[in-house]
């Protein structure tokens, strides 16, 4: 018995390095206040860097009142990194709400958080338009999330 107790005290810290090296996975309901955060120098670097098409973004902000998104997102993922910083500042310049949910690397999240919520692949943006689902951007964009939105919303 107590072979079996050394080994589990072996191996949970030897689990718990393998995962947190220079990767930061956060699971469940997010702020976009953790992106704040020194781990997110990445993500912080692409929105400084991207800026939406302010035609485009004087067209969505007359969405401003009837949008929301759920977002389910992987603080791990390379298509997360890619496409969230672009949808942060298209919701900052049009005003818009969202919510952010956070999976593991199995794109599960064991908190309750994403079960309403039908995804394979992340980033999913789910368009709410009124309260119901007007359309999805999954894992990448056609255009530029600006114009995929403006799509989504217009058809």
């Amino acid at each position: 018995m107590m072979r079996y107790f050394c080994c589990l005290i072996l191996l949970i810290p030897m689990s718990i390095f393998a995962q947190s090296t220079d990767e930061v996975i956060l699971i469940g309901k997010l702020d976009k206040t953790v992106f704040d955060q020194s781990w997110a120098t990445e993500w912080k670097e692409a929105q400084n860097a991207y800026k939406p098409d302010s035609t485009i973004i004087e067209k969505l902000k007359v969405f401003t009142d009837k949008l929301s998104f759920v977002i389910v997102l992987g603080t791990w993922c390379s298509d997360s990194r890619d496409l969230l910083p672009q949808f942060f500042n298209v919701a900052k310049a049009c005003g818009f709400r969202y919510e952010l949910i956070g999976v593991d690397r199995e794109k599960k999240c064991p908190l309750e958080d994403c079960s309403n919520w039908d995804y394979t692949l992340v980033p999913t943006i789910v368009v709410m338009k009124d309260g119901k689902e007007a359309g999805r951007i999954v894992e990448t964009v056609k255009v530029s999330i600006e114009n995929d939105l403006i799509r989504i919303i217009e058809n």
